[in-house]
C-alpha cells in the first residue's frame, strides 16, 4: 500500500529570528510570567517575557497546532518585542514609572551567576512528529531555543512535553538535555 506523506511545518518566523538575534550582546536579568509551575528543575508557563535592560521585553510564546488527518500536535514558537510582559497588567504613575498591577512571577537569572552575562549565541532545535502507518501526517517544528551566555552558562526555553501550548524553562544541564531529547539542531545564531 502506497502512502503519501502530508508535511506540516512550523518554524520561528524570520521576524522572530531577527528579534532573537537582537538579544546577542544583551544580558537577560529575569524572566516574567503571570504564573509559573515548578516541577523539579523545569518551570512551566504559558508565556515567558524576557526582561531586557532597555526596559522592554522579548515575549516567547507557543501555539498548539494539529495536522489535518491524524490531529498530531505540533507547535509554533514565536519571539516578539513588547513594552510590557504578556498577561501582566502594567500601569504608569504620574512620574512615568511603570508598575505591575496584577500577579507576576519571576525567574531571576542572577541566582546562577555572580553577574548576569550577555547572550553570546543561541541554538534552535527542531522536532519531527509523525506516525507513518496512519495517514502519513508528519509535523516538523522548532521545539526549543537554547540560549548560551558569554560566560558559557545556558538556559533553555522549549515547547512543553506535558502541557499543550505551554513553555518549559530550565537553567540546569540535566534538564536542558531532557528538554532537547529527540530534537535536532536546526540552526545556530550568534
Amino acid at each position: 500500500m502506497s502512502m503519501t506523506n502530508n508535511l506540516f511545518e512550523a518554524r520561528l518566523s524570520e521576524k522572530s529570528i531577527a528579534n532573537l538575534r537582537q538579544l546577542v550582546g544583551l544580558p537577560i536579568y529575569r524572566i516574567q510570567s503571570p504564573s509559573l509551575d515548578v516541577r523539579g528543575s523545569i518551570i512551566t508557563s504559558f508565556s515567558l517575557s524576557l526582561s531586557l535592560e532597555r526596559n522592554d521585553y522579548l515575549v516567547i510564546d507557543s501555539e498548539r497546532l494539529e495536522t489535518a488527518n491524524d490531529f498530531t500536535d505540533y507547535f509554533q514558537l514565536s519571539a516578539e518585542f513588547s513594552e510590557t510582559p504578556k498577561y501582566i497588567e502594567v500601569e504608569t504613575n504620574a512620574r512615568g514609572t511603570k508598575y505591575f498591577t496584577s500577579q507576576v512571577s519571576s525567574i531571576e537569572l542572577l541566582e546562577w551567576a555572580e553577574s548576569v552575562s550577555p547572550i553570546a549565541r543561541f541554538k534552535v532545535y527542531e522536532l519531527e512528529n509523525g506516525v507513518v502507518d496512519r495517514s502519513g501526517d508528519i509535523a516538523i517544528y522548532d521545539c526549543a531555543i537554547l540560549f548560551i551566555c558569554e560566560n558559557n552558562k545556558r538556559f533553555c526555553i522549549a515547547t512543553s512535553k506535558n502541557v499543550p501550548s505551554a513553555l518549559d524553562f530550565t537553567q540546569q544541564d540535566n534538564a536542558i538535555n531532557f528538554m532537547l531529547k529527540g530534537g535536532k539542531l536546526r540552526s545556530e545564531i550568534s
